[in-house]
């Protein structure tokens, strides 16, 4: 399948705006609601993490956002973390969720501190398409065809 146009086939929000730089904590991410899609990518990305800085980035799942299904780790989602991944981002894929809500979670280890720039989730494989509306978090999406050269 040819995708012409990934606006008309993605879902993205951003799901944890910064966190100041912290440690020996846990960030938590609002769930991300998977209905109507068979994909979703998450992205956590890192600011400064000072030296000898370490954690963990996994994700957690629930079939009813945790009121009666307490949100579990998803099995082969952690990822640890060190100093060198200052200013880099984690992606993790998720094809197929098993429960319908999905949460990231970043443990914030030891005395060194680590900022997180954001945490975003892009829902991809829908049921139905176009799209009909983005999360909160889109101020623009914009569809170009033929892109020429003249005034924006």
């Amino acid at each position: 399948m040819i995708i012409r146009n990934l606006l008309k086939a993605v879902s993205p929000s951003r799901i944890k705006t910064s966190v100041s730089a912290g440690k020996n904590d846990t960030v938590t991410s609002t769930a991300i609601d998977t209905i109507d899609f068979g994909a979703a990518l998450f992205r956590v990305t890192f600011g400064a993490i000072v030296s000898g800085g370490t954690g963990t980035v996994k994700l957690q799942h629930s079939s009813d956002n945790g009121s009666s299904d307490a949100f579990a780790d998803i099995a082969g989602s952690g990822y640890a973390y060190t100093d060198a991944d200052a200013t880099k981002m984690v992606l993790i894929d998720v094809d197929r969720p098993t429960k319908r809500y999905i949460q990231v979670v970043v443990v914030r280890n030891n005395d060194q501190n680590a900022t997180i720039d954001s945490i975003d989730a892009t829902l991809y494989q829908p049921t139905y398409t176009p799209i009909a509306s983005y999360a909160a978090s889109v101020a623009s999406a914009k569809t170009l065809g033929n892109a020429y050269s003249g005034a924006a």
